[in-house]
């Protein structure tokens, strides 16, 4: 958690009335980490500003990632991981230019690894069945390891 890395306590969280964050087991958690809960009223967005905000930008983002990679809709998540991946990779004005990766880690990012969302990849294949077997597959690059230092690429079977 942030208190972790930053040595701050988190003293209450501000959200909508989503079930993703009105439920019992977030009920649950922020009861026994001491966090206040505050609901903006329906229907007010501007109440939730900076989440809107970085919400809308990734949303454009996936879009604009889907219909340049030709990937179907079912690879949103994909590409909203991916998007949000490179955003707090790159300076923002929210923390007056700093990059969130940097701020979070201490260190710059490495920009060599990032490759184009949906790019035609191939993949290589450790095990062959024999001599003649293909020494690669084909696939299209989805997003980055949230474990290590890899790719996560999709292999159309």
């Amino acid at each position: 958690m942030a208190e972790n890395h930053f040595e701050k306590s988190v003293k209450a969280l501000q959200t909508d009335n989503g079930k993703e964050y009105c439920n019992e087991k977030m009920d649950k958690f922020l009861k026994s980490q001491g966090i206040q809960r505050r609901l903006s009223a329906p229907r007010t967005p501007e109440q939730n500003g900076l989440a809107e905000r970085k919400n809308r930008v990734l949303v454009e983002a996936v879009r604009c990632m889907l219909s340049y990679s030709g990937l179907p809709l079912a690879f949103w998540r994909e590409a909203l991981m991916t998007a949000n991946y490179i955003r707090n990779r790159c300076p923002t004005m929210g923390l007056n230019g700093d990059i969130p990766y940097a701020k979070w880690f201490g260190k710059l990012p490495d920009l060599k690894f990032f490759k184009i969302f949906g790019a035609k990849v191939c993949v290589l294949n450790k095990a062959p069945k024999n001599k003649l077997t293909e020494k690669a597959e084909d696939g299209r690059f989805v997003g980055y390891s949230n474990e290590s230092k890899a790719y996560r690429v999709w292999v159309p079977e």
